[in-house]
């Protein structure tokens, strides 16, 4: 009933359903479930819980298509366990190093799904300094390489490029709440959007754009959002503190 709501409710193309390490799902909730063990041996599934995951997603299938056309969306470990309709889009955010996220790029591209990858741009992860910066001049570089990331670079012919529909930052909320969200996402997630929404040849360079997420997080902080400085330490003139007198008068 929720996902019937759902779908006559958003008229979108696209509808994401998860499955995000749905094999812990299957080990650590079903298999300890005796309520779905006692119904996966009356329905002669046995104890093989991806023969119930099948199940799930068959009926799902069958729900999408008749209520409208839309293009399921997955994490990546859905379409990695074959239990996925054809033709729906592996959301990738598996691997580490840069090397290992563009190999599931590669991978997810050559099965022929079209991808969405959010590897590189975990906002829930901080570090120190200025992280959305960071050079990537070691393809063993752990994930923050926000500005450098680009999901087409893989080394895959043009079909599995053209398959690339781009990324997309996500923010996991184990730390996170309604009081640290907003400078936690802001401007870093500028610094994502520009890479992915500008032309990459005017957006491979982190020292390029300091100035320039400089003054879009000034602009935010005008606005009256609470945002964090992307750089160091720094001043928007907006917030001259009007109790003290201009120094030039």
């Amino acid at each position: 009933n929720f996902f019937a709501e759902a779908l006559d409710l958003f008229k979108d193309n696209y509808f994401h359903f998860g499955g995000d390490e749905v094999s812990s799902y299957m080990l650590e909730c079903w298999k300890r479930n005796k309520d779905v063990t006692q119904w996966m041996q009356d329905n002669g599934y046995g104890t093989d819980t991806t023969k119930l995951l099948n199940y799930y997603f068959t009926k799902l299938v069958k729900l999408v298509q008749d209520h409208k056309n839309t293009t399921m969306v997955f994490w990546q470990e859905v379409l990695d366990m074959n239990v996925a309709p054809k033709g729906s889009v592996a959301h990738v955010w598996k691997g580490e190093t840069q090397d290992e996220i563009m190999s599931e790029m590669y991978t997810v591209t050559a099965a022929g799904h079209r991808a969405i990858l959010s590897s590189c741009w975990y906002l829930n992860y901080i570090k120190y300094g200025a992280d959305w910066g960071y050079v990537n001049g070691d393809s063993g570089q752990t994930r923050g390489l926000y500005y450098q990331c680009d999901p087409t670079a893989f080394g895959g012919s043009q079909e599995q490029i053209d398959n690339v529909m781009g990324g997309e930052a996500v923010m996991w909320t184990e730390f996170v709440d309604g009081t640290n969200l907003t400078p936690r996402l802001w401007p870093r997630a500028s610094a994502v959007a520009e890479r992915l929404w500008s032309d990459p040849g005017q957006t491979t360079s982190a020292d390029a754009a300091w100035p320039r997420l400089h003054e879009h997080r000034c602009r935010m902080m005008n606005r009256g959002y609470e945002v964090e400085p992307p750089n160091d330490p720094d001043y928007c003139h907006e917030f001259w503190d009007p109790q003290y007198p201009d120094l030039e008068t």
